[in-house]
């Protein structure tokens, strides 16, 4: 299923997106990020494919903070990172921290056994802020909400 393209962002022809935000898009490498009605910041990583069989890099994590940082403005925030597109990451992707201004965040992967993974190595990096896994939208945003 393709996406309908949200047209305040320029993608290429082998990017899809999972969600059509209404409001002001910021395009972060193959992530894009945006606030909630409720002031959660959300960020979205681009579906990959064995067409493209694109990697999330550190470039990509590096940009996709970048854009936290300026859309944050210093203020402490939430985030929704929606990771269930990307493919695989590259080793040093999972060293690149997150903001110290960063309350909470929610990474919403694709599967239970993806979870299970990751909350492994989350007991082991222990993130700056408290961070949690979950399969379900709807979970993680009452989670962050809380």
């Amino acid at each position: 299923m393709t996406a309908k393209r949200n047209p305040t962002i320029e993608l290429d022809e082998a990017t899809e997106w999972r969600h059509q935000p209404t409001d002001f898009v910021v395009k972060a490498g193959y992530s894009r990020l945006w606030v909630d009605p409720t002031g959660i910041l959300c960020a979205e990583v681009a579906v990959g494919d064995e067409r493209t069989d694109r990697q999330f890099r550190v470039t990509d994590a590096l940009s996709l903070r970048g854009a936290v940082a300026e859309l944050a403005a210093g203020r402490s925030f939430r985030i929704l990172v929606d990771a269930r597109g990307g493919r695989t990451d590259e080793p040093g992707v999972r060293r690149v921290q997150p903001l110290p201004n960063n309350k909470r965040m929610a990474l919403w992967v694709g599967n239970p056994v993806t979870r299970m993974l990751a909350n492994a190595y989350l007991r082991v990096a222990r993130p700056v802020c408290p961070t949690r896994l979950f399969t379900s939208r709807e979970k993680a945003m009452r989670w962050l909400s809380a």
